[in-house]
């Protein structure tokens, strides 16, 4: 997919949205094989040594580092809303609308630490507590501000039920 994207950007001229598509192929290809690479597979091909793990061999790794990726884009997302937010000179919005969410979703991480594997449950029975805790805390401020552009109480805290559903 790389080679062929990368010989039609460079041998025909295309359209600007053509063009992006292409070059969009391109990349993925190149991250297709990056990721072969890494994981041992290369067009199906059994038996090629894998330069960080084996998904096929150890699927509960892979499912905590998909996980862990996914924390840190949600927490990076957060962030530069938060930094817009404060740049915007909107400081009370950054504290609702990014600092509930964090201590919500920090809340939960804790919470469901002693399903991650290799993680000995009995360890972080104080953490899974704290997580608890600021789960509730932090789901209750988000119950109370998300609605705060409607103007009747009820419509607020319907609105403030209904962020989480666009989360």
């Amino acid at each position: 997919m790389a080679i062929l994207s990368g010989i039609i950007l460079k041998m025909f001229k295309l359209e600007e949205g053509t063009k992006k598509f292409m070059r969009l192929m391109f990349y993925c290809g190149i991250s297709t094989m990056l990721w072969g690479l890494l994981f041992g597979g290369w067009f199906g091909i059994p038996n090629i040594p894998a330069l960080w793990f084996n998904p096929s061999e150890d699927p509960e790794l892979l499912l905590s580092y998909s996980l862990l990726f996914g924390a840190i884009h949600i927490y990076v997302g957060l962030g530069v809303r938060g930094a817009n937010l404060i740049k915007d000179k909107k400081y009370l919005d950054a504290v609702f609308d990014v600092l509930f969410w964090y201590i919500l979703f920090t809340g939960f991480i804790l919470f469901v630490l002693p399903y991650i594997p290799k993680v000995d449950a009995e360890s972080v029975t104080g953490l899974v507590t704290l997580g608890k805790y600021l789960m509730l805390i932090g789901g209750v401020l988000l119950i109370l501000t998300q609605g705060r552009e409607n103007k009747n109480i009820i419509a607020k805290l319907f609105g403030g039920v209904a962020s989480f559903m666009t989360l």
